[in-house]
């Protein structure tokens, strides 16, 4: 049976034949080592054996403006308006495993990775830009529009605040 793994890319792409049919995000994995170097992103490579099929690419950010309504309505005065997120810079699957699952299959890896990462690291959200014929796709993994727009591309976002911490903010309400 053949081993599925995902790891933090640990040398150079520029050699890679991997090809997601996609030139610019090629280009992108291609020099991604040099943003693991430097910890401005991280890339990473998911495997069937030893042959990468796809790769994705995370970095920690802040936004301050567009933020959901459900989230700012909770925002203490007291902190500088902006909301921690994880964004996902890239996803990508070689076109020769495309339609297979596996794009859905490493979205579900990152989004229980950032859900466990939440309790060390404040993460209020998931980001990122989809490609609107992606949004669906998106949308069907929990997905939503950050904004409305009617462009090529799409902010999204899942809120990571789990039902332990609202129900914390609903009893924090009712104490006021």
């Amino acid at each position: 049976m053949p081993k599925l793994s995902i790891k933090l890319v640990n040398s150079s792409l520029e050699e890679s034949d991997f090809d997601c049919d996609n030139p610019q995000i090629n280009t992108l994995i291609k020099g991604s080592f040099f943003n693991c170097v430097n910890q401005i992103a991280y890339t990473y490579e998911m495997c069937i054996d030893d042959t990468p099929l796809g790769y994705y690419m995370i970095q920690l950010k802040s936004i301050n403006s567009g933020i959901p309504e459900e989230i700012s309505d909770y925002w203490d005065a007291s902190l500088e308006m902006s909301v921690p997120c994880l964004y996902i810079h890239l996803i990508a699957i070689d076109k020769k495993y495309q339609k297979q699952g596996y794009g859905k299959l490493l979205m579900k890896h990152i989004i229980s990775t950032v859900f466990n990462m939440i309790e060390y690291v404040p993460i209020r959200m998931i980001l990122l830009k989809a490609v609107a014929d992606k949004v669906t796709w998106y949308e069907q993994l929990g997905f939503t529009k950050l904004t409305s727009s009617e462009g090529f591309e799409e902010y999204m976002y899942i809120d990571c605040l789990t039902s332990e911490h609202r129900a914390d903010l609903k009893t924090f309400e009712e104490e006021e």
